[in-house]
């Protein structure tokens, strides 16, 4: 047997490489001129990395990772999971109030690269707050003992 001959094993080795490294390529040119990849676009290189390429789900996740974080690019995924925890942290008796959904939306709209407007990042927070079960607090004032009726105004305000 020659020197140069590969094994059955390193051959399968080289091609998994070879698909990682094509599946790599196909994940920046989807990803090209854009700031952040959304929800859907993930999904959608996920699946052709799989169905494609034919790597696991794994596999592929962490090719897309690789490759988010070499061209600076944000995973809507991950920022909504950043903006779960601190939203979580934030609550007590899970309820969230307005100045920190306000942080909330500004940090979404900071990792995202600022990939959405003002209005986007606010739509998706309180996408993320209904999924986790959060409510907005009620505004109270000093001198009044109960809830201002209509307090939630600028929650119910933001249309998801």
């Amino acid at each position: 047997m020659p020197d140069h001959a590969l094994s059955p094993t390193e051959v399968g080795a080289l091609a998994r490489d070879r698909d990682r490294r094509k599946f790599a390529d196909f994940a920046r040119l989807h990803a090209n001129d854009r700031r952040f990849v959304s929800r859907d676009n993930e999904r959608m290189i996920l699946k052709s990395g799989i169905a494609d390429f034919g790597m696991d789900y794994d596999e592929a996740h962490g090719v897309l990772l690789g490759v988010a974080s070499e061209q600076k690019l944000a995973l809507e995924s991950q920022a909504e999971q950043n903006v779960r925890a601190f939203l979580e942290h934030k609550a007590r008796k899970k309820k969230i109030s307005r100045k920190e959904f306000k942080e909330a939306a500004a940090m979404y709209r900071q990792l995202v690269n600022d990939g959405l407007t003002r209005k986007e990042a606010k739509q998706r927070v309180k996408a993320v707050m209904m999924r986790c079960g959060l409510r907005p607090k009620r505004i109270r004032f000093l001198f009044l003992p109960l809830p201002i009726p209509g307090a939630r105004r600028w929650y119910n305000r933001i249309r998801v």
